[in-house]
């Protein structure tokens, strides 16, 4: 954005490509999630800071200064807004204290267009990559940490250091996030229990205004964090290297052997599994050669599993040994084009199903 402000401030005109050119990675775990959204967070605070913010000395058009504005107040108020949607309903049950003094036929009628209005806005030019629940999710999860960095940012903005997201993690056995787990369940359990105790006809909040309304809202709420509880808790990562589905025609050549067409199934930075049995002279831990392309990239590897696998499964692992200048090249090879690893469509009932399915477990 930056880079984008100071060129236009010097006559030039910057234009958006629709196109992905590459792909990177992603973020492994929740942990590394936050800290690129603080990083993302803190960028935009110190922006303001600078000559090309929305009241800076820069010669930006009002569109950019506008754009500016957007960014960084994006992330100044979005994030406590969720924790006080998310509060709002524990705090009524507790204090008796009403947030939104309203009936359930008022809100319908004055919100609800307006929120039908934002659902299918959003859908359509999100292109069915936005869910409304799952983004509230996603915004909520790192929001405490948002808001200290908001505040951090605003106080002290520059002299912190650079923090890379961390990419290519593994882990052998689940690992729960305490640190951001414990906040959602205890605001979970404080919403229930709220619930709970004010169940009875006789409760002095049934004549408060608002009360049909927090029911609904205090349900959603549980649910929300209930979600973000089981986020916290990560399922086994195995596999350090982002792996690739592929069907590509390729070599295998040992030493003093006779070469043998395969066919690749999957490949990442780190291996591939092979579709078919593994050639005769194979053993594990026998090193040898898989040509790419013909005789264009050659990567050395070494057989793994064959014993559990040959004449059971039809394909078979390698792991590849390979240096740092055939790494990057291989780099090059898998994320600029030949592969795809992206998300081209949501399907919403297969993302309620996973998630169905994940609680579950």
């Amino acid at each position: 954005m930056l880079t984008s402000f100071k060129m236009e401030e010097h006559g030039y005109r910057t234009i958006y490509f629709n196109e992905p050119l590459s792909m990177g990675l992603s973020p492994d775990g929740l942990q590394a999630y936050i800290t690129q959204r603080s990083r993302w967070c803190l960028g935009a605070i110190q922006q303001i800071y600078t000559r090309w913010s929305f009241v800076g000395r820069a010669r930006l058009r009002p569109v950019s200064r506008l754009s500016s504005f957007d960014g960084s107040f994006y992330w100044i108020f979005t994030f406590p807004f969720k924790v006080l949607m998310l509060t709002a309903p524990m705090i009524y049950r507790w204090t008796e204290t009403s947030v939104i003094d309203a009936t359930a036929g008022g809100l319908i009628y004055w919100l609800a267009p307006s929120a039908v209005g934002s659902i299918i806005f959003i859908g359509f030019y999100g292109r069915k990559f936005v869910l409304p629940v799952m983004t509230d999710l996603s915004q909520l999860l790192p929001s405490i940490v948002i808001m200290l960095t908001v505040l951090a940012g605003l106080t002290r903005p520059f002299g912190r250091p650079f923090k890379v997201t961390p990419k290519g993690s593994c882990s052998g056995g689940v690992v729960i996030q305490w640190t951001y787990l414990l906040p959602f369940a205890l605001a979970a359990l404080a919403t229930f229990l709220g619930i709970l105790i004010n169940t009875s006809a006789y409760s002095d909040l049934n004549v408060e205004p608002g009360f049909a309304v927090n029911v609904f809202w205090s349900i959603y709420n549980i649910a929300i964090l209930l979600l973000a509880v089981a986020v916290c808790v990560e399922l086994p990562q195995r596999r350090e290297e982002a792996r690739f589905s592929a069907k590509d025609q390729a070599v295998i050549r040992g030493r003093g052997q006779a070469d043998s067409v395969c066919t690749i199934a999957n490949i990442s930075l780190g291996g591939a599994k092979i579709l078919g049995l593994p050639p005769a002279w194979a053993r594990e831990g026998e090193e040898g050669v898989l040509l790419l392309d013909g005789d264009v990239q050659q990567v050395p590897f070494r057989f793994l599993h064959l014993d559990q696998r040959q004449g059971v499964e039809q394909n078979f692992a390698i792991a590849f040994n390979a240096e740092s200048r055939l790494r990057r090249a291989l780099t090059a090879r898998l994320f600029t084009g030949a592969y795809r690893g992206m998300v081209d469509e949501i399907n919403v009932p297969r993302v309620l199903f996973a998630i169905g399915k994940r609680l579950l477990r």
